[in-house]
């Protein structure tokens, strides 16, 4: 309930600040799928061959779109109908496992490479508008992450960068002319004068729900390499129902007009004739919204059409819900955590078929049927029979189609299993078939790598045993903000961490019990926007205050060998107190007590075991002082002199 509530705040928040008030995003780089942060705990892994990270990073250099050899072909100023998978689609695979493969081992080889798909795909004035355009289109996905983890390399010629962004929205961005309109020839190939953004700037009003996800999956990536608040506000805000921004173009009304017959019946599905939209409601809202999506019980909106529809459409809701997490919105918590709902109901249908349980020996099946959305839940196991909102389609029963291993060792169940466990700290009856589902992978595949679907390199970000397996504390993105912004990154040790740079959480999400326990509610202060960890200006730093019994900060750290850490800590306070600091590893240092001191003062709390690699550090205060200030967090390998 109170995630719920969170969300709902977010949205009125959205739809009356964000009114008046433009470019007040602060865009996070690298900021779609992965942080600077998530980069730097996979390095941390790699480095010591921790598993099962450094198992799947063998297999992302194994693949052969991760080939150096491999010939990069220009591909003009053309895309046709029909050939978008082998275009951005292959191109878009392998320059995001390049580009990814640059980050992890420093090999500018990648980057080059990576540079050179890149630039191959940057001449394109016209981009199919014919049949699944929106989906069409929106595979132009994996090209923006390439281009977002290499928009900081300096042999990418700021000539090229500029003529790559200006290809993603060509003939030009506006928010207040519909240049698609004007340009867009949706019969002859040969006539159209639009790319990507106009392709799919409306999403898919008539097609089922994965099409306009694919459209809006494709937006958000190319909002925030783009740093465009107002393009990414449209994604987000009709994901989520919202009325479109008043600076920006309206939504597509309706609702849709179809006939009263159908022109196709079968056990699961009926098919209706499209006869139009009337513009009755402005902003009305199509199946690709998560509202509509993924109903009350966690049923898809094409349960009854097959299988491998329903998890790539869910799949593309996890991919976008990461990239929004990672710019501060929680798409993951909204409508009482529907997404998760979704993926427990379509897995629990799908694993059930293959694998047998404890308390699910025979193949899951629905328990009813209802065309009254009040009456589904979870729990019931009821199927709701309901027209879709492009007017095309009615549920009738779930579709068999496909079912079982249907994603194989693709899709997004580690990006999933890690914000709902690690991150959100759900108990385990919360998403016990995406747990079964990760491991059944595991054991079956070794690792979630990139994908199985031929020709459709675009389905999956992939790799999420290297890229999104986190430790137990992991709930936030190590952080500093001494330059007066978020600056995402690991602590490296040995060395020191201002207690005030705990890690991030979520500007939307209340971080409470996640990244930090304060008993204190007051939200943000002139450092950090995010949290109630209450801080002081001293001497031009800020400094961790008003401290009491019970709280602690967590800090995700890269420690590179293994051995004995010896941990101190800098602090006033009038009488004595008493901290202890922990590791996710399963160690800690114990209580230690610290003397009274009116000037800054440097102690040791104690000794910490830890094997290599990324993990995170909990300094908690189990009896503070009067007045206790904490400053910064010192950390040496035993051994090591003091500097």
């Amino acid at each position: 309930m109170i995630n719920r509530l969170i969300c709902i705040v977010w949205v009125i928040w959205l739809g009356s600040i964000h009114e008046v008030v433009q470019a007040q995003r602060s865009f996070v780089h690298p900021g779609i799928t992965y942080t600077k942060g998530d980069l730097d705990r996979m390095k941390a892994m790699i480095e010591v061959q921790k598993e099962p990270y450094y198992s799947t990073f063998l297999k992302l250099k194994e693949s052969p779109y991760s080939s150096l050899e491999a010939p990069v072909h220009h591909r003009g100023k053309q895309i046709q109908g029909g050939r978008f998978n082998a275009t951005i689609g292959v191109d878009g695979r392998r320059a995001h496992d390049l580009a990814l493969l640059w980050h992890l081992t420093g090999d500018e080889a990648y980057a080059r490479k990576a540079v050179e798909f890149l630039n191959a795909n940057s001449y394109y004035t016209n981009t199919s508008s014919r049949g699944t355009g929106p989906l069409d289109n929106g595979k132009i996905y994996l090209l923006i992450d390439a281009a977002e983890l290499m928009r900081d390399y300096l042999g990418w010629k700021k000539e090229d960068q500029r003529r790559f962004k200006d290809m993603l929205v060509y003939p030009g961005y506006s928010h207040t002319e519909d240049l698609a309109a004007k340009y867009a020839d949706y019969w002859d190939d040969s006539k159209n004068g639009i790319t990507f953004y106009w392709n799919i700037y409306n999403f898919d009003v008539a097609r089922f729900g994965n099409q306009g996800l694919f459209a809006a999956r494709g937006m958000m990536a190319m909002a925030i390499y783009l740093d465009n608040e107002i393009m990414y506000d449209r994604a987000y805000r009709y994901l989520l129902g919202m009325k479109h921004r008043a600076d920006d173009l309206p939504y597509p009304s309706g609702p849709a007009i179809s006939s009263e017959e159908p022109i196709r019946t079968s056990p699961t599905i009926i098919d209706y004739k499209l006869l139009g939209r009337k513009t009755d409601i402005s902003d009305y809202g199509y199946d690709e919204q998560l509202q509509h999506y993924i109903y009350p019980n966690g049923q898809c909106q094409e349960s009854s059409r097959d299988q491998g529809h329903v998890l790539a459409g869910v799949h593309n809701y996890v991919a976008i819900a990461e990239m929004a997490w990672n710019q501060g919105d929680s798409l993951y918590s909204c409508l009482n955590n529907r997404l998760l709902s979704g993926l427990e109901w379509n897995y629990r249908y799908n694993l059930s078929k293959i694998q047998s349980y404890e308390d699910q020996k025979e193949a899951w099946e629905p328990t009813g049927f209802t065309k009254d959305a009040n009456e589904v839940t979870f729990e019931n196991g009821k199927f709701l029979q309901i027209k879709s909102r492009s007017g095309r389609w009615e549920s009738v029963s779930i579709s068999p189609h496909g079912r079982g291993d249907v994603s194989g060792s693709g899709g997004t169940r580690e990006m999933a299993l890690a914000h709902y466990a690690v991150r959100a700290g759900l108990p385990l009856e919360k998403y016990t078939w995406l747990q079964r589902y990760r491991d059944y992978m595991i054991e079956h595949y070794g690792c979630e790598n990139w994908g199985i679907a031929p020709n459709w390199f675009y389905e999956w970000t992939g790799w999420g045993t290297l890229t999104k397996r986190l430790t137990p504390w992991m709930a936030g993105d190590p952080v500093i903000f001494s330059s007066g912004k978020r600056i995402s990154g690991i602590h490296l040790l040995p060395g020191t961490i201002q207690a005030a740079d705990y890690d991030y959480y979520s500007l939307s999400e209340n971080s409470e019990g996640h990244t930090y326990h304060n008993v204190g509610v007051k939200r943000g202060n002139e450092y950090r926007p995010d949290g109630a960890v209450e801080l002081k200006n001293i001497g031009n730093e800020y400094v961790v205050t008003q401290v009491e019994d019970g709280e602690w900060m967590n800090y995700t750290v890269k420690v590179p060998s293994v051995g004995t850490y010896t941990v101190y800590i800098t602090y006033q306070s009038r009488t004595k107190s008493a901290l202890s600091v922990a590791s996710d590893q399963g160690t800690d240092t114990g209580t230690t007590s610290l003397p009274a001191s009116k000037q800054w003062t440097e102690k040791e709390i104690g000794c910490l075991s830890l094997s290599a690699g990324a993990c995170v550090l909990r300094l908690s205060v189990k009896e503070a002082g009067e007045n206790l200030l904490l400053g910064k967090i010192h950390v040496r390998l035993q051994g090591e002199k003091k500097k």
